[in-house]
């Protein structure tokens, strides 16, 4: 099994591309991106949105922005400093 095969299999390759390929640049296209996010958050990862929505953050609306951080950071074991040799932070379900 190599690198490319694990990504492809985790989705993370393909997302990675569509994200690449796919950056909106117009409202519709943004504000359709939000609701996908703020729907697999809510729907697969189980996360208690408490009423932010795709228009709160496509507005800029920092405290609602910084709530959504703030869920994640409780939702996910975020660890910056348990990889040291990579600058992206270790993401863990907390379960």
């Amino acid at each position: 099994s190599t690198r490319l095969s694990q990504d492809a299999c985790r989705g993370t390759l393909i997302l990675q591309c569509l994200l690449y390929y796919a950056s909106p640049t117009t409202q519709i296209k943004k504000i359709q991106n939000l609701t996908v996010v703020l729907r697999f958050l809510k729907e697969v990862e189980k996360i208690q949105l408490k009423g932010i929505a795709a228009g709160d953050i496509l507005d800029g609306n920092t405290e609602q922005t910084l709530k959504l951080v703030w869920l994640l950071i409780l939702h996910y074991h975020i660890d910056c400093r348990s990889q040291q040799h990579s600058s992206e932070p270790a993401l863990q379900r907390k379960n």
